[in-house]
């Protein structure tokens, strides 16, 4: 390959016969922009499509023969079959390392990319390609990161080609599923509010007062404590996202936070891995799933309001009035909820007042497996919570901290044991 542009093209030469150039996709013939020398097909690549151009030359086209005088030589030999295995594990030798601090990001994106949209494969059949692929990555890359990368890569909504169209038509391996069979299983649906459970739970249940009462730190001052309960759930200087609101936010490190969270209302509850990612549309931004580390606390909310925003009844119409003629007020219920879910997960870090009917209960599930989290959520949502805090980035209130009508988040309960340990 001789470059002629970093940044834009190179030249690949391949002896190829007539009939073998029938075979190019309109990709490459496209960019072969009638470049045909006797036998030899140059063609110029641009360099967004130099990585699959050049592995479908060399592997999908055999090469003929060229003998002394130039001549053609053993071209209808036929093209050997190839495995799956074999075919990404060619393709994807063709990748510069994924270094870090040279747009390795990108390089490994674009390797998951290939993967799972190109080839057809799940996130979890794709997991052990990338990371034989990883083995070249200066520095290797932690599993948590190739995973996040493929579930990106699987999520990208700006494909522009088809899913599977690197399969091709000369693979032999059997095993190899339907392109509609490859796809990932889909989230599992939440499971509908047990309205019975619900009401037996909150019914007979302990409400705020008994919340409070249970916490090993109380606070029962009108002093802020943000910085305090900031500084033990999230030890050391990590990055953190903050926002003023859903729209003004920024992620900085911990210590250039320190003095004013106090006075902001919404915060990721797990430390961020880059202050910038990129959204699903591929903008560049401080709040992005991308860029959100590896799970910390699975925040819990419950709200239970008689009207939606549209003014129409919620399923909970008939039950708030119902506790409220027991004289059980909705963060009491929120309460009682929240103390039934600590018996299941006894991780309970804080649980902070929304400023205005709901709790944000924090649950320390950093050691937690995947499925046992995605289950004690099931059970959660189940339950009546809020099924939005299981997307990792989203936003909850900050300990203490205050709503834009200046309404304090008070924390009632705070457990500095079950906060995440150095």
């Amino acid at each position: 390959m001789i470059p002629i542009h970093p940044m834009s093209e190179s030249v690949i030469a391949f002896p190829l016969t007539t009939a073998q150039t029938a075979l190019l996709s309109p990709l490459v013939l496209e960019a072969a922009r009638n470049h045909q020398n006797m036998i030899f097909f140059s063609v110029v690549v641009p360099f967004r499509d130099q990585e699959e151009i050049t592995w479908q030359l060399q592997t999908v086209l055999i090469p003929a023969k060229v003998g002394r005088e130039g001549q053609e030589v053993n071209s209808k030999r036929e093209q050997p079959s190839m495995t799956l295995p074999e075919r990404i594990r060619l393709y994807l030798s063709h990748f510069e390392p994924a270094v870090e601090g040279q747009g390795g990001g990108t390089v490994l994106f674009k390797a998951s990319v290939a993967l799972v949209w190109g080839f057809a494969l799940s996130p979890e059949q794709a997991l052990p390609y990338l990371q034989e692929f990883n083995q070249r990555s200066q520095p290797p890359w932690k599993d948590y990161r190739l995973e996040h990368k493929l579930n990106q890569a699987f999520k990208h909504r700006g494909h522009k080609k088809p899913r599977g169209h690197l399969l091709g038509d000369n693979v032999s391996n059997d095993s190899i599923l339907p392109v509609s069979q490859c796809l990932p299983k889909p989230e599992p649906t939440w499971p509908a509010p047990d309205l019975i459970a619900i009401d037996n739970i909150v019914s007979s249940g302990p409400g705020l007062y008994d919340l409070w009462e249970e916490s090993p730190v109380r606070y029962d001052d009108s002093n802020s404590h943000t910085e305090e309960i900031i500084d033990t759930l999230f030890p050391l200087n990590p990055l953190l996202c903050v926002g003023k609101s859903n729209d003004e936010f920024a992620t900085r490190r911990r210590e250039v936070w320190r003095g004013s969270l106090s006075q902001l209302q919404l915060i990721v509850p797990t430390p961020m891995l880059s202050v910038q990612g990129k959204t699903l549309d591929g903008k560049l931004s401080q709040h992005t799933k991308e860029a959100t580390g590896k799970r910390f606390y699975l925040v819990v909310e419950f709200d239970f309001a008689v009207l939606d925003k549209t003014g129409k009844p919620t399923r909970w119409a008939e039950l708030v009035p119902k506790w409220r003629s027991s004289s059980i007020e909705v963060v009491d219920a929120c309460a009682a909820l929240l103390l039934h879910l600590r018996e299941q997960l006894p991780t309970l870090a804080c649980v902070t007042f929304s400023g205005g009917k709901s709790l944000h209960g924090w649950f320390r599930v950093f050691d937690l497996p995947p499925e046992r989290r995605k289950e004690f959520m099931r059970t959660a949502v189940s339950l009546g919570a809020d099924k939005a805090t299981w997307v990792r980035s989203q936003f909850v209130r900050i300990p203490d901290g205050r709503r834009d009508d200046g309404k304090r988040q008070t924390a009632y309960y705070f457990d500095p044991r079950e906060a995440i340990k150095v």
